[in-house]
């Protein structure tokens, strides 16, 4: 038996265009502060759609054309070169990697 008043978790939805629906069944997000990928997946497509759309109407923006994550990512505009991996460079490599943002 499924308790419908129970709340696993609870989180703010985000204004920004962080969420995209990939597939018929999976919607996903990125959260900006922790840098974390989540997503939600769902075993039948109506209840993924289901939430898409009250997902789409708390942000005010149109479910049919929102977040459809089917665009190919653009390359990065910018490159970097890591310095020569032996034990001496690990430090310095974990600190480039830890500063170094996932939206760039």
């Amino acid at each position: 038996e499924v308790d419908s008043g129970l709340l696993l978790e609870s989180k703010v939805i985000m204004e920004d265009d962080v969420y995209q629906r990939q597939g018929d069944t999976i919607v996903s997000w990125n959260e900006p502060y922790s840098r974390q990928d989540l997503a939600l997946s769902f075993a039948e497509a109506t209840g993924c759609q289901d939430i898409w759309e009250k997902l789409c109407a708390v942000r005010g923006v149109d479910p049919a054309t929102a977040g459809q994550g089917e665009e190919e990512p653009s390359p990065p505009s910018q490159t970097y070169a890591l310095p020569a991996i032996d034990a001496g460079s690990l430090n310095q490599i974990l600190e480039f990697l830890t500063d170094l943002s996932p939206f760039m």
